[in-house]
């Protein structure tokens, strides 16, 4: 089912029963921004009836809504029902509140039977003037809202806040959790702008939780006239915001392109710390259930990620065949992002691509 055909299935459910957007879906709607890729749908009708026009409703007792639908585009659309009785909107979504512990993703909705949209307290009023999203609590925030708010952060280029500083009970994090929450996760690297959303993933406390192997990059000093950024976490995480919209590999590529420094903690230079981090992505990816396939292209982007360190002994031939297809693309952004991600001087990055456009029509 394409995402064409599942507003003319809700434009038909409207009919039947109050249908909402709401949390990054809705705000994607209020900013009029097409490339959503994931769609959160509150209704008043219930699952049968749900069931009776969208044949092909996945069922999970893991997350809080109650029915989700893969798209073939990627696109995922999740469906919370409330069978309230209530004919006012505004009231109805009060009562929603209440029954979902004023969870704020609920505050923001747009209604498709009214094409309207509904703010219901002045934090939203506030965000939609600064471009600031305030939290006040996470006591009423699941693990996948987290995800939600986080793709509202990247999609529509905001800042949230958490006015308290709290950290999100992750204790129960484990491998079968993130397993459930990996489509979730992948939406969030391949977003806008990835690295607001990881830095808001970060502050909650709930980044490491879902890559472990990031917690080994923290406290491993880089030289500060390169890398003024910080550690090679924080070289990491810097670094994601000069990517828009990365491939899954891509992202992580970077995610993990420097994980080899972690065996050079106490030498003066990280010389071979590409070729050492691409030995262990097979072990660090293959609990997420990556195919082969997919993590050898990610262990290429981390072996040949310091590409001014070769490139120019390679003939043309060679560079042609590595670097005139999708993933040799995929390597010249993460070198771009790695260089902006440090010193930030782009003159080999410049040249490079200057000598590809005479070997490529991708560049």
């Amino acid at each position: 089912m394409t995402l064409v055909a599942l507003n003319h299935i809700l434009n038909d459910l409207s009919k039947e029963g109050k249908i909402f957007f709401y949390g990054s879906t809705a705000l994607s709607r209020y900013f009029k921004k097409s490339d959503i890729k994931f769609i959160r749908v509150l209704t008043s009708l219930n699952i049968a009836n749900l069931g009776k026009v969208i044949s092909n409703l996945s069922f999970s007792k893991d997350y809080y809504f109650d029915c989700y639908l893969e798209l073939d585009n990627g696109i995922i659309a999740t469906f919370l029902t409330n069978e309230i009785q209530e004919n006012n909107d505004y009231k109805y979504l009060y009562n929603v509140l209440n029954d979902y512990q004023s969870n704020p993703l609920l505050n923001f909705t747009y209604s498709l039977n009214k094409d309207k949209y509904y703010l219901l307290n002045d934090s939203y009023h506030n965000f939609l003037k600064s471009k600031i999203f305030n939290i006040n609590s996470l006591s009423n925030i699941n693990l996948e809202d987290l995800l939600d708010l986080s793709l509202i952060s990247s999609e529509l280029d905001i800042k949230i806040n958490l006015n308290n500083n709290e950290i999100f009970n992750n204790n129960n994090i484990n491998k079968n959790d993130i397993k459930k929450y990996l489509s979730f996760l992948e939406l969030v690297l391949t977003s806008k702008n990835p690295y607001n959303s990881l830095i808001f993933l970060n502050d909650v406390g709930v980044l490491k939780s879902f890559f472990p192997f990031l917690n080994n990059l923290i406290g491993i000093q880089q030289d500060r006239s390169l890398h003024p950024e910080g550690d090679v976490f924080e070289h990491t995480i810097h670094s994601f915001q000069f990517l828009k919209n990365p491939s899954l590999k891509l992202a992580y590529g970077l995610l993990l392109h420097d994980y080899g420094k972690k065996y050079f903690m106490n030498r003066k230079n990280f010389k071979e710390h590409s070729t050492l981090g691409a030995k262990k992505v097979v072990e660090l990816l293959k609990p997420y259930g990556y195919s082969n396939e997919f993590i050898k292209d990610v262990k290429f982007l981390v072996e040949y990620h310091m590409i001014n360190s070769y490139f120019y002994r390679l003939s043309d031939t060679h560079k042609k065949k590595m670097f005139d297809n999708e993933l040799g693309s995929d390597l010249i952004k993460l070198f771009k992002a790695d260089t902006l991600g440090s010193i930030g001087k782009l003159d080999n990055y410049y040249d490079i691509v200057s000598k590809l456009k005479k070997i490529s029509k991708l560049y």
